[in-house]
């Protein structure tokens, strides 16, 4: 268990060349989440864009999709 996800993505992608027996997987800590939601409330981004833009880098670095914080009511689909 990788956490935050967010801070980690070329840790994950090698942890998961190095030991590609061993299920890798990631975790969104609240820090994080918090982090985003304050910025988007601020201006700085759109908070649905920001938490796709998480996701996606989860993804690339070959990893399922963290434990979401973005759950309804606070990200819309």
């Amino acid at each position: 268990m990788v956490k935050p996800s967010s801070f980690y993505s070329d840790i994950i992608a090698e942890a998961r060349q190095l030991a590609q027996d061993v299920p890798v997987a990631t975790y969104q800590v609240s820090g994080e989440y918090a982090m985003i939601c304050a910025a988007a409330k601020a201006g700085v981004f759109d908070l649905r864009r920001m938490a796709e833009e998480a996701l996606e880098g989860c993804l690339r670095a070959g990893n399922p999709p963290p434990s979401p914080s973005f759950v309804p009511p606070n990200f819309w689909y």
